[in-house]
């Protein structure tokens, strides 16, 4: 039998799943010496905890071939891996952290996915994506409210020192304020009713985001942002508006890696993203009573009428 492991991990994971990785492929290319174990890894790193390949005769190390691949090596293991594994006739895949790639279900591949915990699930803000928040907010007895998209950082060092940096598509950016704290800002002349559709779509292509918002009655709005080359990797770089709005936060105040988001899993989520912390906000939860919340006017909403994700091969043509 010829099985295909999710190798990145044995290689580049020194604990954790690391381990886990490494224990599985060490037994079963032991124990069961008939098969063969093809270990596909998006960086082939010396790793003396993977000193046993040495003596291993049945296991084969794969890793990206061709210049795109090579390039764009978590799209190669998250889908165009797929061709290899059809190439080297694996019967088995064993996704050995969480994961298996984009359309291995549509081949007669086995597949096997190790879930090793849920916390991604119950914790998702402690889990690192190329986060691209788009937001609306509107003041009390204002028609129009503002949206803008936020850029979160990835961190350089302690993860406390994270921070979002707001940019305005109709509107303001997060940062604004009314004149007072017992005062709200102006409604924003160009801003978006309540209610009323507006539509965005996010492009990443070669490490480059573009984002294009559009609404009927609003000019459209396209911005570009590189998340494999940092604008925010020194103190310096920390732009005004920052410093302002972390000034009193225990939050914020880091600095981002120069790679920015570079090599790193690229995850889409849709919905309403809406945290309320009790002890700093005072805000009332209702004990997570769901009907009360909605009759207090405790919960955060969004609706979207259509969606669609695709995930395609930079070389391909419009």
């Amino acid at each position: 039998m010829r099985i295909g492991f999710d190798a990145k991990r044995a290689f580049l994971n020194n604990t954790g799943l690391g381990n886990y990785s490494r224990d599985a492929i060490r037994v079963l290319s032991h124990f069961y010496t008939d098969n063969k174990y093809f270990l596909y890894t998006p960086k082939e790193k010396e790793n003396s905890r993977l000193d046993f390949l040495d003596n291993r005769t049945n296991t084969f190390v794969r890793t990206p071939q061709s210049l795109l691949n090579k390039t764009l090596k978590s799209y190669w293991r998250s889908k165009s891996i797929v061709r290899d594994l059809f190439t080297n006739k694996i019967d088995i895949y064993h996704g050995l952290s969480h994961e298996l790639p984009l359309g291995i279900e549509k081949t007669n591949i086995k597949t096997v996915v190790t879930i090793h915990d849920l916390i991604f699930i119950r914790y998702p803000h402690l889990f690192r994506t190329i986060d691209r928040k788009i937001y609306y907010k509107k003041f009390p007895g204002h028609k129009k409210g503002a949206v803008f998209w936020n850029y979160e950082i990835n961190t350089k060092g302690d993860n406390i020192g994270r921070f979002d940096y707001s940019t305005a598509v109709w509107g303001y950016d997060f940062s604004e304020v009314g004149p007072s704290p017992t005062e709200f800002p102006k409604e924003p002349e160009d801003g978006i009713a309540l209610g009323e559709e507006f539509s965005y779509e996010v492009n990443v292509d070669q490490g480059i985001m573009y984002l294009t918002f559009t609404s009927k009655n609003h000019k459209t709005v396209q911005f570009t942002k590189s998340l494999i080359k940092s604008e925010f990797a020194t103190k310096e770089d920390i732009p005004a508006q920052v410093k302002r709005v972390y000034a009193n936060r225990k939050k914020g105040g880091g600095i981002e890696r120069q790679s920015a988001y570079a090599n790193e899993w690229q995850y889409f989520k849709q919905g309403a993203y809406n945290q309320a912390n009790g002890k700093s906000t005072k805000s009332e939860t209702y004990d997570g009573d769901i009907p009360k919340q909605y009759a207090n006017g405790s919960y955060a909403e969004v609706w979207f009428k259509e969606a669609s994700i695709l995930i395609r091969n930079s070389s391909e043509k419009e």
